[in-house]
């Protein structure tokens, strides 16, 4: 959810904003890496340093950012299908 809401924080324009939503995000990824890394360890290693690069580069280049964030966004669901089922 927070992913969703940085996507729309910056849609807004709002950098502020969405550098919140994914400082909460660091958080709960953190508490995941467990599940995720039984479905993909290699996932598993790089979404902690995308997220980290999506928020250090927030204020000068939203529109990677963006990009990234959609790549996060695509890697969640895909988790979520897996573990969880549809």
């Amino acid at each position: 959810m927070d992913v969703s809401n940085a996507r729309v924080a910056l849609f807004l324009e709002n950098v502020t904003e969405a550098k919140t939503y994914l400082v909460k995000t660091q958080q709960r990824l953190e508490d995941l890496l467990p599940s995720i890394a039984e479905y993909d360890p290699a996932l598993a290693q790089d979404m902690p340093q995308r997220l980290n690069l999506i928020i250090s580069g927030l204020d000068r280049d939203t529109e990677t950012a963006k990009i990234d964030l959609e790549l996060i966004t695509k890697d969640l669901l895909d988790i979520e299908k897996a573990v969880f089922g549809d």
